[in-house]
């Protein structure tokens, strides 16, 4: 196969991640090289280059180009992979939004229903619409006092047209028409006209009857930032955007360049409404069904009879056939054709119901690309039963049934730049046990100016103060990745995924699509919690099923997977064909469950009656069928993937839950685990029965390789140390890297005739915006008690909406320009001059203002080694206010007001805590937890351990060497080597997010309590550095 060749000629030389590489400001080739080095250091495999929001420079320009070029380049020097993003910059198919700028026919159209109730005035229905666009057709059908039709719908457009509703009076003129008479002032006269049409209903009727009359307008689509978006459904479309896109890369790339790309990558192509159109469906719909789709255009929007459903599921499925035909394969076949492997995702991707809508057809639509992808945004992880646990599975068992060579995840987007690698691990995981090999993480910023940071963070970059540990979740990235890449996948079980009943029932009878929605997760909540392995079967794929076995030993095949068991969720409808399917099923002793009673045919007057079940009784059952080799208590969940690898099987077993689980691996052979620096080796010990009792800690995932004996064992069993082991002293030493930040958010902004109260940043609409032209003055103030070291006033260059000159308490102030530290563009200007004890004012004047935005987009930022006293109204914990009743009288007067007092670089605590609580609440960035732990007994291995409700990573350093990075839970390192009898200094570097700084927010920080000091009573100290396997067996 063409994939196959594909793949093997493009295989990268690491599994380690992708960056999804944000172009969203200017494109300078000196900050290009750092960035890759970025990615370089951190360990990712390879970069996809996306035209974001912010870019500065035309996309497909001529520097464009140039800078793709150098970018292709500086990758292959630096063995990173390219990918090709194929738009700019999302929803893919606009090229930018050229292709509606040259071909505006070619923007996406939208059905428009407008249903009103209506009665006769002097025997006329008259109903004006106010509505943009092309009156398709009005119907109009009886209906009694409780709004029910008495009779069917009936075509009354050719009552209805354009009038004119809105007039111009243009006043009296005494002026000619045309230059020749010009001078003609001697016939004055008025004018008016009508400047504005509506399209009214005015129909005669002859009865004082109660009619719905339903229009139905055709309008364009779109919600892009283009304003438009295309028309999928149209083959134009697509042709002009592989020219657009592809074509023109290639040729200004030229083909020895071109086929440096890794991949083609897609993004969210759509039906941009509820209700989409192409000029040419009612010749498709007439083609596909031999009727009039004018005929049935009410059923799509009311509930008319049970043919209502059957139009809908027309409607619907024909979208997703013509969407297949005329945009997915023949993109996919250009990059089949020019050696490009096609991936991305298309959306909405997760809820049935909106799939529905805005991706009719997706189970079909996504096959046409080799390797099949899925975005997973926000932080739901699959800790309830209906968490983002659909979608990942879908797309996974669609990749499982069409022999994909990889499944590709885009991850991360919109979590917020509160996002830690914690929680990064746990998404790693959840989407680790569904299969997918290949992690894209959205996004690496080229810039975080102005709203920048703000377009669906976070940034997982170098402006992250965790950066530098970031290459720990990479080398686990790369060892799940590597392990999922081997083998297939183990799903002897298939769930229905009922397609054809949510086309039927949405949008008109959208509660009992929504229970089918919730039905379908529960179910995939509980078979996934239950360590249940199974495929989503869509049923337009079931359809096309092979039943393979014999003798009651019967299976069923969808493509390369197999299959013992169908599972029904709670469905009422499905088409003809798929009801047809599962009684052949049945007839061949296929082993089928069902939580529906009773299948109605959409498209027929039959009925199927199914023995149901409830839920947790067909969990039960297939338990005891498929999970023979495992136990746990059934309270708990454990999530599974068991993959063939040479003929064996092998696990990936994943506890999803904030608290530890003992599970049971039956049988009394060893087993072997995959062991590595970022796989550590799991809790084990034997049973009665000699049984493995695996003792998995919270998210902890761990890998069965084998089930044969080994020689080598490990006891990881470990216990608190005594005092007479090791102890700590009592007090720590607290010691920030960086200076301090304080956000100046709350500003004046005196205009003309009156003063505005500002805080920043807002969203659009909240401040006065209407401002260009004007200049305008704000001003802030802070407490200072005393003068503190290396004071400086930071900003960003898109933070003011005009020239602008800055002054402290009076002086003006000279700014510098300052790179890397955040953001690739800072602007700074040192204030050890400038600031005196008591209050500072911080003023700005700008102008004139040259945009349509507020005079200031941002909050400065004060840094310097202080302590924040208070921060606006709420002390939050900090230090005491010792101050005299003036100086708090003048806090309580204006709770706007911060203070900040100078700061000891080593500053004593009792315990470890929150830094946010110590002086630091906008701190973004590393500091030191130092202590003394006196040893006394080294003869057992020691491990050092943080609280349980430990977040950020952190590095450990004994005695001035590093034993290690902890990026997630349980944030714990063995330091056996490290340490000596007697006295050893301990420092705890801690790394947050960048949340604190970048908005404000306090988001607690740093290191929460005491390390907690183990022992293993084992005296041999296991070696987790490149050891691919170890085998754990009773003593």
């Amino acid at each position: 196969m063409l994939s196959q060749s594909i793949s093997s000629s493009r295989k990268t030389d690491s599994h380690g991640p992708v960056g999804f590489w944000f172009f969203n400001d200017g494109l300078n080739l000196a900050e290009i090289d750092y960035q890759l080095d970025q990615f370089v250091k951190q360990k990712f495999s390879g970069v996809v280059v996306h035209p974001r929001d912010g870019l500065s420079i035309p996309w497909q320009s001529e520097t464009w180009f140039e800078v793709l070029e150098y970018i292709i380049g500086a990758c292959s020097h630096r063995n990173l992979k390219v990918w090709y993003y194929d738009d700019a910059p999302y929803p893919s198919g606009s090229a930018g939004g050229r292709l509606i700028q040259q071909s505006p026919e070619l923007a996406g159209k939208s059905l428009l229903f407008v249903d009103k109730v209506a009665m006769p005035v002097q025997g006329v229905i008259r109903i004006p619409f106010s509505v943009t666009g092309c009156l398709l057709k009005v119907y109009a059908a009886a209906i009694n006092s409780d709004n029910d039709l008495t009779d069917v719908f009936k075509d009354i457009t050719h009552y209805a047209g354009l009038v004119g509703d809105r007039w111009f009076v243009q006043g009296e003129r005494t002026v000619g028409y045309g230059p020749m008479f010009i001078n003609d002032n001697n016939h004055p006269h008025w004018r008016a006209f009508i400047e504005h049409e509506n399209w009214v209903l005015h129909w005669p009727v002859n009865n004082d009857q109660q009619y719905r009359i339903l229009a139905v307008f055709k309008t364009e689509a779109g919600d892009t930032r283009h304003g438009k978006y295309v028309d999928l459904l149209n083959p134009e479309t697509t042709e002009r955007f592989i020219e657009l896109s592809y074509n023109t890369t290639l040729k200004r790339l030229g083909a020895s360049r071109f086929k440096n790309f890794a991949a083609a990558f897609t993004d969210e192509p759509r039906l941009c409404s509820p209700y989409p159109w192409t000029d040419t469906l009612p010749d498709d719909y007439y083609r596909a069904y031999n009727e009039d789709i004018f005929q049935i255009l009410p059923h799509l929007a009311i509930q008319i009879s049970d043919y209502s459903y059957e139009a809908r599921y027309r409607y619907r499925r024909l979208l997703g056939q013509l969407w297949e035909e005329r945009f997915m394969k023949p993109l996919a076949q250009w990059c089949q054709q020019n050696g490009l492997p096609l991936t991305g995702h298309i959306s909405p991707e997760e809820d049935p119901i909106l799939q529905t809508l805005g991706s009719p057809g997706l189970t079909r639509l996504i096959t046409h690309m080799q390797w099949l992808g899925y975005d997973l945004v926000l932080k739901p992880f699959g800790s309830s039963e209906q968490a983002k646990l659909v979608g990942p599975k879908l797309i996974s068992s669609i990749a499982h049934q069409k022999a994909k060579p990889h499944l590709v995840t885009e991850t991360m987007g919109c979590c917020g730049e509160n996002l830690t690698i914690n929680e990064m691990f746990k998404l790693i995981n959840w989407l680790a046990v569904c299969s997918y090999d290949t992690f894209i993480l959205h996004g690496q910023y080229m810039s975080l100016d102005g709203h920048r940071k703000r377009e669906a963070p976070p940034s997982i970059f170098f402006q992250s103060p965790y950066w530098n540990h970031f290459h720990k979740l990479s080398e686990y990235i790369s060892e799940l990745s590597q392990w999922n890449s081997q083998g297939k996948p183990v799903r002897p079980i298939a769930v229905l995924y009922p397609t054809a009943a949510f086309e039927a029932l949405v949008p008109v009878d959208n509660n009992r699509a929504t229970a089918l929605a919730v039905n379908l997760a529960e179910l995939t909540g509980g078979l996934t919690s239950a360590a249940l392995e199974f495929d989503f079967v869509a049923d337009h794929d079931l359809v096309e099923t092979n039943i393979v076995g014999s003798k009651g030993n019967n299976y069923f095949q969808i493509g390369d997977a197999v299959y013992e068991t169908l599972i029904l969720p709670d469905v009422s409808i499905l088409d003809d064909a798929t009801i047809k399917t599962i009684e052949q099923l049945r007839d061949a002793k296929i082993t089928i469950f069902s939580l529906t009673k009773k299948i109605g045919s959409i498209n027929s007057q039959r009925n199927v009656d199914f023995l149901s079940m409830d839920k947790q009784h067909v969990i039960l059952q297939l338990v005891q069928l498929y999970r023979s080799w495992v136990s746990f208590p059934s309270d708990r969940r454990l999530y599974v993937q068991t993959r063939t690898v040479n003929d064996k099987n092998q696990r990936m077993l994943w506890n999803p839950e904030d608290h530890p689980i003992a599970i049971t691996i039956r049988g009394g052979e060893d087993i072997t685990f995959a062991v590595s620096s970022t796989l550590p080796f799991p809790n084990v010990k034997k049973n009665k029965n000699s049984e493995n009792i695996l003792n998995l800690e919270p998210f902890q995932l761990i890998i069965i390789t084998d089930r044969t004996p080994s020689a080598n064992s490990v006891d990881t069993l470990m216990r608190p140390a005594d005092d007479d082991v090791a102890k700590w002293e009592d007090l720590w030493h607290f010691a920030p890297q960086e200076v301090n930040t304080l956000l100046l958010s709350h500003w004046n902004l005196e205009l003309s005739d009156s003063i505005h109260a500002v805080q920043l940043p807002a969203r659009s609409g909240v401040l006065p915006w209407n401002l260009a032209g004007q200049t305008v003055k704000m001003w802030c103030e802070i407490i200072i008690d005393d003068i503190f070291k290396d004071a400086e006033l930071w900003w960003e260059k898109s933070t003011f909406g005009g020239p602008y000159e800055l002054s402290i308490n009076g002086k003006k102030i000279s700014p510098l320009e300052r790179a890397h530290e955040h953001s690739s563009y800072e602007m700074h200007a040192n204030l050890n001059e400038f600031i005196v004890s008591g209050v500072n004012r911080v003023e700005v004047v700008v102008g004139p203002i040259q945009r349509y935005e507020p005079a200031m987009l941002e909050p400065l930022q004060l840094k310097g080694w202080f302590r924040v006293l208070r921060l606006n109204d709420k002390d939050g914990g900090l230090t005491a206010d010792l101050r005299p009743d003036w100086y708090k009288k003048l806090l309580d007067d204006d709770p706007t007001l911060s203070r900040i007092g100078p700061l000891n670089k080593i500053k004593s605590i009792t315990e470890p805590t929150d830094w946010t609580k110590l002086g630091f609440p906008q701190y973004s960035g590393t500091i030191s937890y130092q202590n003394k732990l006196h040893i006394k007994n080294t003869s057992n291995r020691i491990f050092l351990e943080a609280d349980p409700n430990q977040v950020d990573a952190f590095e450990l350093f004994v005695n001035g060497l590093s034993a290690g990075v902890c990026c997630w839970s349980p944030f714990r390192l063995e330091i056996s080597e490290f340490v000596k009898k007697g006295i050893n200094v301990i420092e705890v570097r801690v790394s947050n997010t960048s949340i604190n700084r970048t908005e404000g927010k306090a988001q607690p920080s740093g290191l929460n309590g005491n390390l907690r000091i183990l022992i293993s009573a084992c005296t041999e100290k296991q070696d987790t550095i490149n050891i691919p396997q170890v085998s754990v067996r009773q003593s």
